[in-house]
Order: structure tokens, then sequence, then C-alpha cells
């Protein structure tokens, strides 16, 4: 209740404000949402439908825009879009944002033919300069003219104050991308960010009381848990800046960039806690890069203060559930070893996987998994010891200790014993015949192989570095994803559904390039945040554009 009155109360201040000075305050947008350019917009149209294989659809709209005067005294090259203001009354309530669009503007009076020749939109002067009402499918609109741009919007109130710098807002990313989404920290009001905070820490004092009053030691984690969470929630809100979505096709590079970005202050506190979570040495670097039918790679080094909690709970966790406690004798010690080894890993902070399917995707495929641990001689030495007592009590087929050796590892085979032969025949399509697990261990790797007899040459040649650069390597990257298309038309050739041959069609028909062919998704942290990046060569755009286009 008190924050309501107090909401009303500084809500009163402003409207009084606006009495007394004539000259109404500028207010920052909360949300922008543009597309850099007409022209790249009527570009992107043409590349994709023409992907589609529907040109047609292109030349409608061309021929629309023909009837609309081409749009003549609209500037073609600039940002044009919509700003999202919060109402100045959101604290008490009123939450439907305040919309003013923008269309940048380069001849009054060819744009003036231009809207009279449209036949559902008319246009009238009012009493204030350069200030028109459009109405528009029975819906009125204010206008005015303001740095070269035509704003519109339904409250004619919202033109009273002084809009922000449209090219200061748009310069810095309409360059590189298409269409823009932008939440901006600037257009909260201030008391509603800091109350968000507050609120946020008296939840976590309320936690941290009633664990406080415990003795058991979990709860103390917990209590520490929340302490860090408290101190990177503090840094967030104070460092945070904007969230972005970026989308830019290009006809030149024969793709489409989708970047979500969290963007806080330059090389600050939060900045350079992301970058210092992807520093440390990669293990999988070079295979990370290497060019394979699907791979994905995940590279995370945890900040001192969060390693040394994980590692409380993890020695707090082994000591109340501790697993090998319940296994005899012998196989008891060499379970307790892989414990150890396990908190070992979890303890160092430093935690690496790599996924990749590699071979030949009409049969004979291999799955590959690399696993960083911490000290891969004694896990192999426990495994060896362990799996005998597997065969015995019939839960594998076989097992041979000596399997061979592969890019210098030497590797364990055990056999799956299959019970349904629906799902060996499933399984057999996709790895060539029925799949063993291989196991080879390195002093701070775990491989496991997953494929037919074929595994272990399939895993010596994966190549070491793709051949193709990209902007994301793995030194920057904590997350890694890249799935070929090209490489997988063997696997759908084996499909029998209909839906499953309709899709092999059409993928067929999209890879018109197979060096085209690749979708990429990657996690990196840049000097000013964290950016999330999906990246669709033309295959993938002409599957989708396809099924867009569809009549």
């Amino acid at each position: 209740m008190l924050v309501r009155y107090l909401s009303l109360f500084f809500v009163a201040i402003h409207a009084t404000a606006g009495i007394v000075s004539a000259a109404l305050p500028p207010r920052e947008p909360a949300a922008v949402i543009y597309l850099s350019s007409l022209n790249g917009a009527l570009d992107d149209i043409d590349y994709l439908t023409q992907a589609g294989g529907r040109p047609e659809l292109s030349q409608k709209l061309a021929d629309l825009l023909a009837g609309l005067n081409n749009l003549d005294g609209i500037n073609r090259t600039q940002p044009f879009g919509v700003f999202a203001f919060l109402p100045l009354d959101v604290a008490v309530g009123n939450a439907s944002p305040e919309l003013v669009g923008f269309i940048p503007i380069t001849d009054m009076e060819a744009l003036k033919l231009t809207v009279t020749s449209a036949a559902a939109i008319s246009a009238s002067p009012t009493e204030k300069p350069d200030r028109y009402e459009l109405t528009v499918a029975r819906r009125s609109f204010h206008a005015q003219m303001d740095q070269g741009h035509i704003l519109f919007t339904e409250q004619a109130e919202l033109l009273d104050h002084p809009m922000p710098s449209l090219t200061a807002l748009t310069s810095p990313l309409s360059g590189q991308y298409d269409i823009v989404v932008q939440l901006r920290q600037k257009g909260i009001p201030k008391l509603m960010w800091d109350m968000a905070l507050v609120g946020a820490m008296s939840a976590s004092d309320k936690a941290t009381a009633e664990l406080r009053k415990s003795s058991n030691p979990n709860d103390k984690l917990k209590i520490r848990a929340i302490d860090v969470s408290r101190k990177a929630l503090v840094s967030v809100m104070s460092e945070a800046r904007s969230v972005w979505l970026g989308l830019r096709v290009s006809r030149e590079s024969r793709n489409a960039v989708l970047d979500l970005k969290f963007e806080f202050t330059d090389s600050g506190k939060v900045a350079k806690t992301l970058n210092s979570m992807a520093a440390g040495s990669v293990a999988f670097a070079k295979d990370a890069g290497a060019r394979t039918p699907a791979g994905f790679h995940f590279h995370l080094a945890l900040p001192e203060e969060a390693q040394q909690l994980i590692v409380e709970l993890a020695r707090v966790s082994r000591e109340e559930h501790d697993p090998s406690k319940s296994i005899p004798e012998p196989e008891r010690s060499s379970v307790a070893t892989l414990v150890d080894v396990a908190q070992q890993t979890v303890g160092e902070g430093q935690y690496e996987v790599l996924v990749q399917f590699v071979g030949q995707t009409n049969g004979g495929m291999t799955l590959v998994v690399g696993v960083r641990v911490a000290d891969g001689d004694k896990f192999s030495e426990a495994v060896a010891k362990i799996l005998p007592s597997t065969v015995e009590r019939g839960d594998v087929a076989g097992i041979q200790l000596e399997a061979g050796e592969a890019r210098g590892v030497r590797f364990v085979r055990i056999d799956q014993r299959m019970k349904d032969p629906d799902h060996e025949r499933r399984v057999g399509v996709f790895y060539g015949s029925t799949p063993s697990l291989y196991l080879g261990t390195e002093p701070k790797t775990l491989w496991l192989l997953v494929g037919d007899g074929d595994a272990l040459d399939d895993f010596s040649k994966v190549p070491e570095m793709s051949t193709r650069t990209t902007a994301a390597g793995p030194r920057n990257s904590m997350v890694q994803v890249a799935i070929h298309l090209s490489d997988w038309m063997g696997l759908l050739s084996l499909t029998n559904g209909k839906r499953d041959r309709e899709f092999t069609a059409a993928a067929r028909e999209a890879l018109k390039d197979p060096e085209r062919d690749e979708l990429r998704f990657d996690v990196m942290p840049t000097s000013d945040g964290l950016l999330f990046s999906l990246s669709l060569d033309e295959a993938y755009l002409n599957l989708i554009s396809a099924e867009l286009c569809k009549e």
C-alpha cells in the first residue's frame, strides 16, 4: 500500500512540474523495434521468396508499392519502426505501453502525394504546426515532423514530449542487422528498477533468516549460495544496459544470423566475470572445430567463489549419500575411486564436454563423446575392475579389455545385450550394425564411443579443424553446436514414412550447394555482455522459405 501511495505521489509531482514548465521533459523508450531500411527489407523478401521457389510473391509486393506511388517521399535507406514507452503511471497499475512510430522522410510534399494515393488513408492538418491527423481503417493517428522523420501515435500528448535522438538509438545496430528488437534499461524509471532490486533482496533476506535457525550443514551451504546469488544480482542490476535481438539475412553471405545479446557495462564486473568463465585451457579445441555431421562443445570455468561452493556441496552430498556404501567388495573400492575422480573433477572448476557424430550417415555412424576428468588413469583402472562383474550378472553381452588403439588412446569394448529385435534393427540402421560401447582414457580425458566395428577407425579420422573459418571459435565460446545437412542425406534416404519421404525430398531440393549446409549455434562472452548467435546457411533458408511460401 505504501508503494502505491509513493507511486501516486511521484506521478503527481511529474504532473505538477508539467504545469509549471512549458517544456515537457524528454522520455527514454523502454523498447525500440525497427527495420534498418525499407530497401534492405525488400531485398530480403526478394531473396527469401526466390529461395522458396515463389519469386512471383516478390513481384506482387513490388506492384503493390507501385500502386502507392512507390512510397515516394520516404527515405528507403534509413531505419523505421516504433518506440515503446512505459506509461508514467505504470507503478499504479497501468501496464499498457505507449507507442510512437517513426518513418524517415525525404520530401514532405512527395509524401503527401503518396499518402493521398492510398484510398485507405486520409490526412488533415491540425491547429499545431507540423502536426497532422491521419485516419487509417477508421483509426485516428496524430503525426508530426521531427528530426527528418514522421512520428505518429494514437495518443497526441506523447508528441508534446521531445523525442530521443532517432539516429543515436538505431545507428549502433542498424548497420549490422535488418531487424532489431531492443529492450532498454534507460527506459525503465529508476524508482521501479530500484524497487525490483529491493524486492529481490528482501525475499533473499527472508529465506536466509529461516535457514540461520537450522544447524544442518546443507542449510549453511544454502546461505552461502544465496549470498553469492545476491552479489551476482546486484552486479547484474547495476550494470545492465539492454537486451536486444537482431536478425540479418544476407544474399552475399547466403545465410541468416539471429543474435540475442544481454548487454552490460563495457568491461564491467559482469562482462569480466563472463569472459573469465570462457577462459582457461580448452582440451577439445581442435576437435570442436572439426567439420563433422553434427557436433556439440561445452566449456565453462567457474568463478572461484562459485567453485568453492560447489566443492562443498559435493563433499556434503557424498557424506550423506555415498553410493559406494551399499556396494559389496570388491566393487566397493572401485566405485569409491570413481566417485573420488568425479569429486576431483568438480573441484577443478573447469568443465568441458565434446559430442560428435562422425562417419557415414547412410550406415556406419559413430557417436564420439569426450569428457574432461581430473584423473583419467584412476578412472580407467576402476572401470576395468568393475566390468567383469557386469558380464557375470548378464548386464552386458561381453567385454574386450584390449579392443584396440586410436589416436594414442587404448579402448575397452563393451558389447550390449539387445533384448528387443525392433530396437536392434533401428540402431543398426543408424550405426551400420549392432553398436558397442568403447571406453578409453587419457590423463585428463574420458572418451566414449558408440558404434560398430569401424568406431575406432572413425574416431582416428576425425578432422582436427574445420577448413571453413567462422567468427566464433572454441576458445571464446562457452557452447558450440553445428549440424551439416548434407551429411544426413544418406540416413534420410532410409526413412519410410510419408512425412519422412516428403521432408527428404524437400531437403534434397534445398541442398543446392553442399558447402552452404551448416546450422550453427554459439554462446560467447563479449567485452560488454553475453551473445547467443544462431546462423543458418542457405540450405536451411531454402527449406524454411519453401515451407513459408507454400500456396
